[in-house]
Formats: structure tokens, C-alpha cells, sequence
């Protein structure tokens, strides 16, 4: 039976590659200075802009996609004759997951005998995005969607994503440290190194500057990278340094084949302006 694979926009893909694969995105929205948007591919915005706003300090506010959007697309996909897998957001850091599930609940009850999965990801931003270009290829070579599936279930354990920050600030309004540490952080210069871990964003360690925080992740990409796969690079109006960051890594894997984007709104609201991040597979 045919499917069709959907994302939410927290998977960051550009419309080149959503249109590539047939991937279908499901938008979640964001408030800026009380003008509500749905959240756009990063190819198709002013990244650079929407940057500068938060740093200048525009207010934003960020929402997941609900059960009923998710519900039409479902409905629409699964009435054409088409099955459905859907790779959601971590359900650790957005209630985007449960309310796919909530709607495919409903669409299971409609469409007796038909197959619809929801995937929690794990994963944010390129993460996201790297497993559902993972799951788009295993369908253009001709995998079923069960097959699919449990490759991409295994996929999800083999993820990495490491990123850094350059305004403390952002990260103290989403709870993720306090004022007090953003304060003396940001005063000393030492930038927070994070990684996706178990649906969560955790901290694994500082680094004195932002040339030291570059270098970790490339020492991190050393480490962990099974070489010569797919590498994401996100930057939130940092695009010097992920192009700075692009040859730091193919120096240590030539064969890596690495993609830059700039972060979308709704995550990138999150980890805030200067936010450089790395995405990739592990051994």
C-alpha cells in the first residue's frame, strides 16, 4: 500500500527537499509582536530578519500544531488511497506528538484497516529533518511502510545533535537555567554546549567563547560521527560560522555530505539569535 510521509515544521527541511521526497509539513505557529504566523521552511523566509527582531527584542510565542490540523491532513491523505507516517517533534519539548497521536486515533477509528504511525522523534530542528529524509529514502528504494518504520525506530537511537548558544537569555526565559547563571555567563563569555538526549535538551559542558564552542562540536562530531553519512548544520543568522564550521568538519570526514539551513521560527525562537547547531548519525 502506498504512503505518504509528514513532518511538522519543527523538522526544519527547506521546500527543496520536502518537494524532493513528496514530504508533506505540517506548520506549527508563532506570535510575533501579536501577529500570528504559520511557521515557514527555512528557505522560505527572512531568517536574517527574524533574528535580528528577537535580538532587538520583539516579543514571541510559540504554539504546537493541534489535533485537528494534523486531523485534516490525515483525513485527506488516508481517504486518496494513501497510508501515513508521521515524524513528530520530541514529545519531550512540545505537546505536538501527543496531539498527532490524538488525531490518528480518531482517523484509525474512520478508516478501519488502514495504517497510520506517529513517530516520536526524539529530536528537534535537523534532527527531525535528517530522520525524515532517512525515511523518504527508504521509500524511494521501495521499502514498505512497516520495513520503513522499524529502520526508522532504530534510526532514532543513532541520532546526535549538539548545538550552541550565543545569548544566554533565551535559554533563561525557557527555563532552561536560571538569571543569575545567564547573568555571569554572559559577563565571563562562556557558552553552554547542549545536545538532544532522550527527547530533551541537556548540557554536556562550557567553553570560554564562541571560537571554543565551534571547536567542541567538531571534537564531538569526532567522537561520536559514523563517517561519511548525512550532516545538518542550523544557524539562527549565523550563517559565517556555519560556513566556517562546514570545512572544520569535512576535515575530519571528507565524505560527510552536509547541508546548512537556517533555523526555522518556532525552535529558533528557543535557542535564540547566534544559535549554531550539528546534526548527524553516530556509530
Amino acid at each position: 500500500m502506498p504512503f505518504t510521509i509528514i513532518v511538522d515544521s519543527a523538522s526544519n527541511l527547506p521546500q527543496s527537499q520536502l518537494a524532493k521526497y513528496g514530504v508533506i509539513s505540517v506548520p506549527l505557529c508563532y506570535t510575533l509582536d501579536g501577529v500570528t504566523y504559520d511557521c515557514p521552511p527555512p528557505d522560505q523566509y527572512d531568517a536574517s530578519s527574524y533574528f535580528q527582531a528577537l535580538k532587538s527584542g520583539a516579543v514571541v510565542s510559540t504554539s504546537l500544531v493541534s489535533a485537528g490540523r494534523f486531523e485534516e491532513v490525515f483525513e485527506h491523505l488516508l481517504s486518496s488511497g494513501q497510508d501515513v507516517l508521521c515524524l513528530c517533534v520530541s514529545a519531550g519539548i512540545s505537546g505536538t506528538y501527543q496531539a498527532a497521536c490524538m488525531a490518528a486515533l480518531d482517523m484509525r477509528s474512520r478508516f478501519a484497516g488502514r495504517e497510520i504511525f506517529i513517530v516520536d522523534t526524539k529530536a528537534a530542528g535537523m534532527g527531525e529533518g535528517l530522520l525524515a529524509l532517512y525515511a523518504a529514502q527508504l521509500k524511494e528504494q521501495g521499502y514498505s511502510l512497516s520495513a520503513t518504520l522499524t529502520r526508522l525506530e532504530r534510526k532514532v537511537e543513532q541520532l546526535h545533535q549538539l548545538f550552541t548558544v550565543e545569548d544566554l537569555e533565551f535559554l533563561r526565559r525557557g527555563g532552561r537555567i536560571s538569571g543569575f547563571t545567564a547573568k555571569v555567563g554572559s559577563l565571563l563569555q562562556i557558552r553552554p554546549l547542549l545536545r538532544g538526549e532522550n527527547g530533551k535538551i541537556v548540557s554536556f559542558g562550557k567553553a570560554r567563547g564562541r571560537k571554543a564552542a565551534i571547536q567542541a562540536l567538531v571534537d564531538g562530531y569526532k567522537s561520536n560521527a559514523k563517517y561519511g553519512g548525512a550532516v545538518a548544520i542550523s544557524h539562527a543568522d549565523a550563517l559565517e560560522d556555519a560556513r566556517n564550521l562546514e570545512p572544520m568538519l569535512k576535515a575530519v570526514d571528507p565524505d560527510a555530505r552536509i547541508l546548512i539551513v537556517p533555523w526555522e521560527p518556532v525552535t529558533g525562537a528557543h535557542a535564540g539569535p547566534g544559535a549554531l547547531a550539528v546534526f548527524y548519525f553516530g556509530k
